[in-house]
């Protein structure tokens, strides 16, 4: 009974690591870009950043971080009356 217990609790912390895991890379050439291009050429993007921290364990913090775009750096589509901005980011952060 003992040894069914301990296989229960190494498949939760199992099932824990895959849900931890962070997300698969979708863009792989725009990881390739970013890591043999040291400065991105273009016009200036320039947006506000915040950053927060939350406490989660003793080892562990949580930080979102937020991005604030001007409206008019964007360029907006309008279709059915809706206008529609995007902006794709990507980032690589390292500890």
């Amino acid at each position: 009974m003992d040894a069914q217990n301990n296989a229960k609790q190494f498949d939760r912390l199992d099932m824990a690591a895959k849900i931890m895991a962070p997300p698969p890379i979708k863009f792989q050439d725009m990881m390739e870009f970013m890591a043999s291009t040291k400065v991105l050429t273009g016009p200036p993007f320039l947006f506000d950043v915040r950053t927060d921290y939350v406490k989660v364990t003793n080892d562990t913090v949580i930080v979102p971080i937020t991005l604030q775009v001007r409206n008019s750096d964007i360029t907006f589509d309008t279709k059915d009356g809706v206008s529609v901005g995007k902006v794709n980011i990507l980032g690589r952060y390292r500890i």
